[in-house]
């Protein structure tokens, strides 16, 4: 009975009785499967309705998370020397003799910092999975900004420092997305480009054009971007989130 259960992926628990033990650690120790996953496989299609999983075993489960250099497509999250980042640009490209590189612009999701790496072609990397949500941004309490998640209606704290520049776009019921890292909030995703309203610049004049010089001007959110001449306060623009410039007037 003993080996017929062990072979069955059952083993015989207290009283006699059957109950499922781990298909991984089952078919090692009889030496009949060299994969954990092909075991898994035989498991379940003996037994339909359980869910086994390799539990403990988790470095399988790293191993079918390894994305290659051909297989990086931008918005794809990975781990770099530690950093959670994603990939904002991705440029292929090819040298002598057969070989290739790889250039990325990479966005740390927790500092918001974005720099550029290049690697071979061979290289590998730890995929990682960002989940993104859609939330209303309600308030802020000195450093800590608090948002609203707008499926659960669960309210989301992130300090000033994970949003890092992002800081200087939020107004009051502005909808955007957070980053999510398991339940880690790791930053933001800002529209692209947003309406705001300036407060405070020098007054434009006649014959101002926009093809002539810029000054500063002060944004509801306290941010300061240069604008054309003729813009006066009160006025509404569209402004780059990616990089603080003046697009047109809204």
């Amino acid at each position: 009975r003993a080996q017929a259960t062990r072979r069955s992926g059952l083993r015989t628990g207290p009283g006699g009785g059957d109950r499922l033990g781990d298909p991984y650690t089952l078919a090692v120790q009889d030496g009949r499967c060299a994969s954990a996953w092909l075991a898994i496989g035989v498991f379940r299609a003996r037994f339909p309705g359980c869910t086994a999983t390799p539990g403990a075993h988790e470095h399988h489960w790293r191993q079918t998370n390894v994305i290659t250099v051909g297989e990086l497509r931008k918005g794809v999250g990975i781990e770099l020397d530690g950093k959670i980042c994603s990939i904002v640009e991705f440029q292929h490209i090819k040298i002598g003799r057969g070989g290739a590189l790889a250039r990325l612009k990479l966005r740390d999701l927790r500092s918001g910092a974005i720099f550029d790496k290049t690697f071979s072609a061979s290289e590998k990397f730890r995929r990682i999975r960002i989940e993104r949500r859609p939330v209303t941004y309600l308030y802020n309490d000195e450093d800590m900004y608090h948002f609203m998640d707008q499926e659960t209606y669960e309210q989301r704290p992130i300090t000033k420092d994970i949003l890092g520049d992002a800081v200087n776009y939020l107004k009051d019921g502005i909808q955007l997305e957070i980053n999510l890292y398991g339940e880690e909030a790791i930053g933001v995703e800002l529209p692209l480009n947003m309406v705001m309203s300036i407060v405070q610049t020098d007054p434009g004049f006649k014959g101002d054009t926009a093809t002539g010089g810029t000054k500063p001007a002060t944004l509801e959110t306290g941010l300061v971007v240069q604008v054309p001449l003729f813009v006066n306060s009160g006025d509404r623009i569209k402004v780059d989130t990616r990089d603080g410039s003046y697009i047109e007037r809204a």
